[in-house]
């Protein structure tokens, strides 16, 4: 049960997950600060969001492992890191200036993409050096931009 339990949080906060996360963030708690306004937009921002930055990215690492260019679906080991990490890179950026192109530069969704893809691109160069901790990298990232929100926008509702 301690196996799983740790498993499943894992997977709950991985890196990967952390657009998706925030994009929650974002348009349930801070609704005004997004173009973004009814549930069936919200909806499929949402869904955008987790099939371009969580599923395609899992999806080409699935594959890298099927043709054993990776040992691991985790990559634990450093090397295997290299191109995943480099495709979630370009992918993040693509997708970072479609939410430019969609809705702005100004947009709290578009902002938190870029700081997200920055933050990505600086974990990927770091990691050839040294092995730091995506997961934490992505839930300090996450917890980060929500507490500037709050700080800023103030919600009763946000900490429930």
């Amino acid at each position: 049960m301690k196996k799983f339990s740790a498993n499943f949080i894992s997977i709950m906060l991985i890196p990967l997950f952390a657009p998706t996360h925030l994009f929650c963030i974002i348009l349930h708690y801070f609704p005004q600060l997004t173009a973004i306004v009814n549930l069936n937009d919200k909806l499929e921002a949402i869904a955008f969001i987790f099939a371009a930055t969580t599923i395609l990215p899992f999806v080409f690492v699935f594959i890298l492992f099927k043709l054993k260019k990776i040992s691991t679906l985790t990559l634990d080991d450093k090397k295997d890191r290299a191109v995943p990490q480099l495709f979630s890179c370009i992918n993040y950026l693509l997708v970072s200036l479609s939410l430019i192109y969609k809705l702005g530069i100004n947009d709290a969704l578009t902002l938190s993409m870029i700081a997200v893809t920055i933050s990505l691109i600086a974990i990927t160069i770091t990691t050839r050096y040294w092995k730091i901790s995506t997961h934490t990298s992505g839930i300090a990232g996450i917890f980060a931009i929500a507490a500037v929100l709050y700080w800023k926008y103030p919600s009763d509702a946000f900490f429930i």
